[in-house]
């Protein structure tokens, strides 16, 4: 007796339109990087002149800092994102930067800037080797 398998999500999708569905959400995460970084930071002076007593000028400096190091983190996601999509532009998403192979259709929907297959990223954090892709978090829709 035959069993009914029910398939895959992603056998059902085929690679283009996949890849389509994964430029969409690099290019969406990439507009809202850059609208979030188009407000900009507080200069030390724009700090000051806000007024208030030292523990508002210190609390103000203090998120502004904060806003700074998130900032780098978004630079440097949207960094990944620009190589993922000149990569979709080339042919070339998808293929692993160490060893090749197709990284797997889960890993990318899971996090679309992903250049390496998940072996091969677990071999360098093993390794100690450390990458800008492991150190920012997938964003919640």
């Amino acid at each position: 007796m035959r069993k009914n398998k029910i398939p895959k999500e992603e056998s059902l999708l085929s690679p283009q339109k996949t890849f389509s569905e994964l430029y969409q959400i690099l290019w969406e995460r990439r507009q809202i990087i850059l609208q979030k970084l188009d407000t900009g930071l507080d200069t030390p002076e724009e700090t000051a002149d806000k007024g208030g007593d030292m523990a508002d000028i210190a609390q103000d400096a203090s998120e502004n800092e904060l806003s700074f190091h998130l900032a780098e983190v978004e630079s440097r996601e949207l960094d990944k994102i620009d190589a993922a999509l000149d990569k979709l532009a080339e042919g070339t998403y998808g293929i692993c930067e160490s060893c090749g192979k197709q990284i797997a259709v889960a890993r990318l929907k899971a996090l679309p800037f992903a250049n390496k297959c998940i072996q091969c990223q677990e071999q360098d954090e093993q390794e100690g080797k450390f990458t800008v892709a492991s150190s920012v978090s997938y964003w919640e829709k």
